[in-house]
């Protein structure tokens, strides 16, 4: 099995959520719900709020939030 090399960002996710948010990290496209990105990790919303929030305070991602 080829070990596949990880980004600084992706190494980031990975020291703090391992596999579960990289899977969340490959999700993200900009378009895609966070519910649509829970049901398709499985992960609890609370998991995937933290991991998300996660990202946005480390300038990984940036959250827009509805008015």
């Amino acid at each position: 099995m080829k070990k596949t090399k990880l980004s600084p960002v992706e190494n980031i996710i990975f020291k703090k959520y391992g596999q579960e948010g990289l899977k969340v990290y490959s999700l993200i496209d900009g378009v895609t719900p966070a519910r649509q990105i829970m049901n398709k990790t499985g992960l609890a919303e609370p998991k995937i709020v933290e991991i998300l929030c996660f990202m946005d305070t480390e300038g990984i991602i940036r959250l827009d939030y509805q008015k």
